[in-house]
């Protein structure tokens, strides 16, 4: 779903060739910078 979405890209993982990295795209970093943003207003 989020690869989809393009928030997420998998990677073969170059020291470990059996596992992958997950890592956010351009669009997945903005949306979590925003997310942050909005946890942030709802804090104490």
């Amino acid at each position: 779903m989020l690869e989809k979405k393009n928030l997420i890209v998998r990677q073969e993982n170059p020291e470990e060739r059996r596992s992958q990295l997950v890592l956010l795209t351009v669009e997945g970093a903005e949306l979590r910078k925003e997310m942050s943003r909005l946890l942030e207003t709802l804090s104490p």
